[in-house]
């Protein structure tokens, strides 16, 4: 194709390289305006044919492409008629396969309805018959389940009682190890009571009387001329000899003394007023140190009954009596002993009479 334009080009232009150049005239201005606008519609018309042939060729092209389109469409439309004719046979023989199928399948599940139908009917005659046993078996098992019922009612009444019992057993041996173990305690007391009174550890009521801040009283020991008291009553004077407070003793020989430790002013009672406030004073320290031995386990005790007529109301008097023994007493008040052991271990020394020591035989002189 390109070769054929190639010819067509050199045949056009091969005259005008022969022909001589003739010199044209020169278009007038008037020619030239119209020259201008000529050309310019020219190319506006050819503008516009371009354009027509460019739609042209465009439904030109679609009317063909329709055409191919229809003849494609018309070749598929031909196939699947044919398809669908074929699957049309097809789908009819499938139909009548399965209402085959369906009229078989109902057959055989009316039959197995059938049996099934039977043999329920089987089964419901032999429960009945069942049922009628299992009702005269559960008259039966009533009969003993009632039986039982009272067997256990009566088993669970006797393990109550057992249980009664044996709370009851438990209290008693819970009540009897408690009384057990206080007769233990008092047994221990009662041994403690006999011995001998001990007052070892002072370092407690050294620290009370201390924190106290007392002004130091002269104290006095009135103790029974016997081992006993004699030893306890050593025993609180330590106290004063760490206080530092001035102290003495003095045996008593057959006065009578209240048992334990009691603790007083003196009684040497004065007209002076001094007198009266130094005894208000002392008495305040008498009930403060009977309170602090009491504190650390001394039967100990304020009373005027220990004040001594000789000593200044200045003077603290503790007076040792005899061992209480309030144990001991208190057993045999428990145990019933004597009518004058009942009444207490103070009314034991109420009634009494001194013993006037012997004169000392005469000496001869000669």
């Amino acid at each position: 194709m390109r070769f054929l334009l190639l010819l067509v080009l050199v045949s056009v232009t091969a005259p005008k390289m022969n022909t001589p150049k003739i010199q044209a005239p020169a278009p007038t201005p008037a020619q030239s305006e119209r020259l201008k606008d000529l050309s310019s519609r020219e190319n506006s018309l050819n503008t516009q044919r371009n354009d027509f042939n460019a739609r042209e060729n465009l439904w030109h092209n679609a009317y063909i492409w329709l055409g191919v389109c229809s003849l494609v469409l018309g070749g598929f439309s031909v196939l699947f008629q044919r398809l669908e004719t074929r699957n049309v046979r097809s789908g009819r023989r499938v139909a009548d396969d399965l209402t085959a199928v369906r009229d078989e399948r109902h057959e055989i599940e009316k039959q197995i309805a059938d049996f099934a139908i039977a043999s329920a009917q089987t089964v419901a005659s032999q429960a009945i018959d069942d049922s009628a046993k299992a009702f005269d078996s559960a008259g039966e098992a009533n009969e003993r389940a009632g039986l039982l019922e009272k067997e256990a009612s009566e088993q669970r009444e006797r393990a109550a009682k057992l249980e009664h019992d044996a709370e009851e057993l438990r209290k008693q041996n819970d009540a009897t190890e408690a009384k057990l173990e206080g007769e233990k305690v008092k047994r221990v007391r009662l041994a403690v009571s006999l011995l001998p009174r001990q007052f070892l550890d002072q370092s407690g009521a050294i620290e009370r009387i201390q924190s106290l801040n007392l002004k130091p009283h002269r104290v006095l020991l009135k103790y029974l001329d016997e081992a006993e008291p004699r030893e306890f009553a050593g025993q609180i004077a330590f106290v004063f000899a760490q206080l530092r407070w001035p102290f003495s003793g003095k045996r008593l020989h057959g006065t009578p003394t209240d048992p334990g430790v009691t603790v007083g002013p003196g009684s040497k009672v004065l007209a002076e007023m001094s007198k009266i406030i130094e005894l208000e004073k002392t008495e305040a320290v008498a009930v403060a140190v009977s309170g602090i031995l009491s504190e650390v386990g001394i039967d100990s005790k304020y009373t005027l009954n220990a004040a001594d007529p000789d000593e200044d109301p200045s003077t603290l008097v503790i007076v040792v009596g005899a061992n209480p023994n309030r144990e001991l007493y208190e057993a045999l008040h428990e145990l019933g002993g004597p009518e004058i052991i009942k009444r207490g271990h103070p009314n034991l020394t109420r009634n009494w009479v001194n013993i006037p020591d012997e004169p000392a035989p005469a000496q001869n002189n000669q």
